[in-house]
């Protein structure tokens, strides 16, 4: 069966030639109706009011091959052919994610794959003791330019692609590392740098400088002695 949010509500369904079709999808009064729906009109799919209707869009032409089509949707890649992004990455807690990833990436013997949401690189031939996940002893240089950030001390293989920040091995909390991409604009220098968070580039608040601490700390003493 395609995937989707409506396995847990609609009863009856199959595929019927190109449709999707369910005999018993709930309504909001809770009487059941049948619905159906193209199959090649979603990547998953869900139920409104007893309707049949996209849970994620459908992914474009000319993707490339991996684990990620069984869950992610809207999946497109860039004009250039170098970085594909998709608009809906199921998470482990069901909630969809944004996700973009260079395609060069991943390495020999690996594909693109869903981590919890997030495009990565995962083995074509996973090893029983550790899920599929590569090890690294150490990581590979960065390249020169690249925005400041803690990520700098657990990610390797980092480069700006156009207006990303690639690395190809960003170490997880388990040891293993996966490859992960983040736009440069998405975090505002003001208050984030870029950090890595469990193998995934993301933004994290700078820390507040020693210094503006004393000076609050001296200013509010100084208040509580008036």
């Amino acid at each position: 069966m395609p995937p989707g949010t409506y396995l847990t509500s609609c009863r009856g369904c199959a595929l019927d030639g190109e449709l999707l079709r369910c005999t018993h999808c709930p309504k909001t009064c809770g009487t059941r109706v049948e619905s159906s729906i193209a199959v090649e009109a979603c990547a998953a799919f869900g139920n409104s009011g007893g309707q049949l209707i996209c849970d994620a869009p459908a992914n474009g032409e000319g993707i490339p091959a991996g684990s990620y089509t069984g869950s992610c949707g809207g999946c497109t890649m860039d004009d250039a052919g170098e970085t594909l992004t998709c608009t809906h990455c199921t998470g482990a807690d069901g909630a969809h994610h944004s996700s973009s990833l260079s395609v060069h990436s991943c390495g020999e013997g690996e594909q693109l794959g869903n981590a919890d949401g997030q495009l990565a690189c995962e083995s074509t031939e996973p090893a029983a003791d550790d899920g599929g996940r590569r090890q690294l002893d150490e990581l590979p240089p960065n390249a020169e330019g690249i925005p400041e950030g803690s990520y700098t001390g657990s990610c390797g293989g980092c480069a700006l692609e156009e207006d990303s920040l690639t690395c190809s091995d960003c170490r997880a909390a388990d040891g293993s590392v996966r490859a992960s991409s983040i736009p440069v604009a998405s975090c505002n220098p003001a208050i984030s740098t870029i950090g890595n968070s469990d193998g995934q580039l993301s933004c994290e608040e700078q820390a507040e400088e020693a210094g503006d601490e004393t000076d609050e700390t001296a200013e509010t003493d100084a208040k509580e002695d008036l």
